[in-house]
């Protein structure tokens, strides 16, 4: 005996389909409210470690960003006079600057934070060195070239760099100098 199976409309199995999908989500649903009530703490620690990654993500900073920032610290050099300036920080952030107007800076994300990094070679390099893999760092040096990292919309590095750019030791040390030679001189 060959018995067909008899085909059921196409609205009848779009309506079971969507029956079974709400169904399933149904389940779903009850059995994730079992788990919040049977293990609360677990449920809460979750929750908050979900939330704080997405936030981090949310709040990774781009290569655009850091360029951006680098600006504003050129801005707020340009507004500090030579005598007044760190140098061994701006000699720092000169040396960011010219690794990024030579285009060799790179920018790699780990998802929740940026690692700013300073390649060997240019991105438009066509030399074997710069495009064979073999050949190029491998992960235990990379960490010597690391410039900066970002994380929650800040670069950490660089903001470390500015905030005492504008007071140079050296006049400070100068000064101190003076001043002892004048207290000899008082006794």
């Amino acid at each position: 005996m060959n018995v067909k199976p008899v085909k059921e409309p196409i609205i009848t199995r779009i309506v079971n389909h969507f029956k079974r999908l709400v169904e399933d989500y149904k389940n779903a649903v009850i059995e994730t409210g079992s788990v919040i009530k049977e293990k609360p703490i677990r449920v809460a620690l979750y929750s908050a470690l979900t939330a704080s990654a997405g936030y981090l993500y949310a709040h990774n900073p781009s290569m655009a960003n850091y360029e951006g920032h680098l600006a504003m610290i050129t801005c707020d050099q340009a507004e500090v006079g030579n005598t007044i300036r760190n140098t061994e920080k701006c000699q720092q952030i000169q040396s960011i600057l010219e690794h990024h107007c030579h285009g060799r800076l790179r920018r790699f994300t780990f998802g929740l934070f940026s690692v700013i990094w300073v390649s060997e070679y240019p991105k438009y390099i066509d030399l074997y060195e710069a495009q064979c893999k073999d050949v190029q760092m491998t992960w235990g040096e990379w960490p010597k070239y690391i410039v900066d990292i970002g994380i929650l919309d800040h670069w950490r590095w660089t903001e470390q760099y500015m905030v005492d750019f504008d007071i140079n030791p050296l006049e400070w040390d100068h000064s101190s100098a003076s001043n002892s030679k004048d207290e000899k001189v008082e006794k």
